[in-house]
């Protein structure tokens, strides 16, 4: 029974032959037409090793495509679960294998350690169940580094994914009972599927980032299949640390799948459990235990993924989605610190930053670290201190970013956060658009940031949208949630509001402070001024001289408005944006446009990322300011006229009034 069966076309002879040749290296059997002997019947022969062999490896080029040999051989291998498909020259496969994952050998020189090689040569171990040699071990960990998905350990997610859908996006023509007692049954409605936080059995608690990180990857990795709704992140980790009952977090997040399992981590191995559940009784679907070296976790990581790409018969993610990983084990380890630092309830942007530019240290071509940094350093503008330095250092950020995949999806996501930086809205709106399918959850947190960027300039109707669509992916992302609220209190959707808040109260976390403050600003925003000394009365003493002020005016809150013009020409205020902004909110609700404008004004000078702040200029309580002619000339400070003017789309508040000038409400 050979290992191998390969299928080529007469006409690409010399290219079968180097396959063959480079496959027997590799410890493989392989039976090709040149193995037949004299005397042989060559269909019966052919068919005999067609149908013993464990894999069948397809040849596509123009010529095969047209053999009614490959093609007949291509499907009865498509019909056993065998196929392993090639292009060894540009052509259009069989419409049957379109949608088929197909790796792209079309140079292949002969050279082993080419990456595709040995994703190819992975997905055959797989596939024949052959254990690999120890000389294709060694050729399956090549030095040069190839720029592929940093998905360490997201071969467990991949695996898990395939026997999720496979069955659900294919029938099989051979479906036998062994072959349905293979494969777990699953839910006949379509796959959904969330990634429960992965226990640390690691005796140092310092290593519970390692295995939050591995949850992330693993989700990462699945949601970059087709058909497969994928529950985010913050959804997920809503449950850490919860002993909830498995059938309830199913209802909760609405999926028919859950992942779980554990993670130990000693020296320089580790250990992961992995389980896929039923959460609707609680059963157990699959488990499988890997214990392995840290730094064999990406040889291993292609090795599944190979396979899996073949059972799903599906691209799980190619071309522009491979690039932006690293192979460096230290550089991947880095940046699971610093997402751990940014998913922390209190960010310290400096210090997340530092692990971020440690794992682009160790891997100067690692995309998703550069990208990440990025981030963080919007975050880090903040600090008034260090704004101009970490202006520079997000810049050259970029720059290296564009240098690395100039015209990729991580380009546009890099350069949109300068864009935004810069106050260029034009390009910010089209650089975030092009940023939404970013994958390693870049792509959601894309479409959060674009959601904000509607919302400031003043198209809440459309934000309300987006803002819906980040949530359908994460329901339970408190941050999401209210960003929701928001766009529907500033759009006038008072019902709408009060519905997302109720709701909100009701999830893990929804009753946090942040939450509590939303109820203050919905009462500002409605004018209801007995619910809003209410709720400042019943709150507890405050570390905001603001709201500490406000407390003391009793229900007569107007008394507070000279105290609060003098905090906002004290230097410790001046510049805090959060300071500046809840200025201007209480003096545009307590009728003091003047006040609020110029609180308003500072903010620009500040060079923070628009997005971040300027929601504020269309709050309910500023309606009064935006009638202002020193509301315009924030506005063209703000460059949003120009914005409106250019795109056509003026959002919800203002219109044109002439060739260069507008009017608000």
């Amino acid at each position: 029974m050979p290992d191998i069966f390969l299928s080529y076309s007469r006409d690409d002879q010399p290219m079968a032959r180097r396959f063959a040749e480079g496959l027997e290296a590799e410890g493989f059997s392989v039976w090709w037409d040149q193995e037949l002997h004299p005397g042989e019947a060559f269909d019966q022969v052919t068919e005999k090793a067609l149908s013993e062999a464990r894999a069948v490896v397809v040849l596509w080029s123009k010529v095969s495509v047209e053999s009614r040999w490959v093609r007949a051989e291509a499907t009865q291998a498509n019909a056993m679960g065998r196929l392993v498909p090639v292009m060894i020259g540009p052509c259009k496969r069989p419409i049957m294998f379109e949608l088929t994952q197909t790796l792209d050998l079309t140079d292949w020189n002969g050279d082993r350690q080419n990456h595709a090689w040995r994703r190819l040569v992975a997905g055959i171990f797989r596939l024949t169940g052959a254990a690999a040699p120890a000389s294709s071990a060694t050729a399956a960990a090549p030095q040069t580094r190839s720029r592929v998905s940093s998905k360490a350990f997201a071969a467990v997610g991949i695996v898990i994914a395939a026997m999720l859908v496979a069955a659900w996006f294919f029938q099989r023509k051979e479906d036998t009972p062994a072959v349905r007692a293979a494969q777990p049954q699953v839910a006949a409605t379509a796959p959904s599927i969330a990634v429960l936080p992965f226990a640390n059995l690691t005796s140092d608690p310092e290593q519970e980032y390692f295995s939050d990180g591995l949850t992330e990857e693993l989700l990462n990795e699945l949601t970059q299949i087709q058909g497969l709704r994928v529950i985010g992140r913050t959804s997920s980790f809503a449950f850490k640390g919860r002993q909830e009952d498995l059938r309830r977090i199913g209802e909760i997040l609405d999926v028919n799948h859950i992942v779980a399992g554990s993670v130990r981590k000693s020296g320089d191995r580790v250990r992961i459990n992995a389980q896929l559940i039923n959460p609707a009784d609680g059963s157990q679907l699959w488990s499988k235990v890997y214990e392995r070296r840290l730094d064999d976790i990406f040889a291993i990581q292609e090795e599944i993924a190979g396979t899996v790409a073949g059972a799903l018969r599906v691209a799980l993610a190619g071309g522009e989605q491979q690039q932006g990983g690293t192979r460096n084990f230290p550089a991947y380890d880095a940046l699971l610190a610093g997402r751990a630092g940014l998913n922390s309830n209190s960010i310290d942007a400096a210090a997340t930053a530092a692990h971020f530019e440690q794992a682009v240290a160790l891997d100067p071509n690692y995309v998703t670290a550069w990208i990440w940094l990025i981030d963080t350093y919007t975050r880090w503008l903040f600090d008034p201190a260090q704004y101009e330095a970490v202006r520079a250092k997000q810049a050259a950020a970029v720059e290296k970013v564009v240098a690395l995949v100039p015209s990729s999806v991580f380009a546009s996501l890099a350069r949109s956060y300068k864009a935004l930086v810069d106050g260029n809205l034009q390009d910010s709106d089209r650089l975030l658009s092009a940023s939404l399918d970013a994958p390693a959850g870049l792509g959601l947190r894309a479409r959060l940031r674009y959601g904000q960027f509607l919302l400031s300039a003043g198209r809440a109707r459309d934000a309300v949208e987006t803002m819906k669509q980040v949530l359908a992916a994460d329901p339970l992302d408190v941050f999401s949630r209210l960003q929701l609220i928001l766009a529907y209190e500033i759009s006038g959707d008072v019902q709408h509001a009060i519905e997302a808040r109720d709701a909100l109260l009701k999830l893990p976390g929804g009753n946090s402070p942040t939450v509590r403050a939303q109820r203050l600003t919905a009462a500002m925003a409605r004018g209801d001024n007995a619910e809003v000394v209410q709720l400042l009365d019943a709150a507890a003493a405050s570390e905001s001289p603001l709201i500490d002020l406000l407390k003391k005016q009793g229900g007569n809150l107007k008394s507070a408005l000279p105290e609060m013009r003098r905090l906002l020409q004290q230097p410790r205020f001046n510049h805090d944006p959060f300071m500046v902004t809840n200025i201007a909110g209480w003096a545009g609700y307590l009728g003091d446009s003047a006040l609020a404008l110029e609180a308003l004004h500072r903010m620009p000078a500040m060079g923070l990322s628009y997005e971040t702040w300027a929601f504020v200029i269309w709050r309910p309580t500023l309606r009064d300011m935006r009638r202002t002619t020193g509301f315009k000339t924030l506005v063209r400070d703000l460059h949003l006229d120009t914005y409106w003017r250019s795109t056509g789309n003026w959002g919800d508040f203002c219109r044109p009034a002439g060739e260069t000038d507008f009017t608000c409400q």
